[in-house]
């Protein structure tokens, strides 16, 4: 994973093949986030003060 990476940057195809890519990666996480992002931030706010509870018991 990490040399397809590293292949990826050194590329020199052109941009529209990177851009392209980074459609296809990002396009699911905007559409996802646009569906329920709402609920995500929902979720995070209810569940950061236990977290933040645990990591303080933690050390007692």
């Amino acid at each position: 994973m990490i040399d397809w990476i590293r292949q990826f940057a050194r590329d020199e195809r052109g941009t529209i093949e990177a851009v392209m890519y980074i459609g296809i990666i990002a396009l699911p996480l905007v559409m996802f986030l646009a569906i329920f992002g709402k609920d995500v931030i929902d979720w995070i706010r209810e569940v950061a003060p236990r977290i933040f509870d645990e990591g303080a018991t933690f050390l007692d």
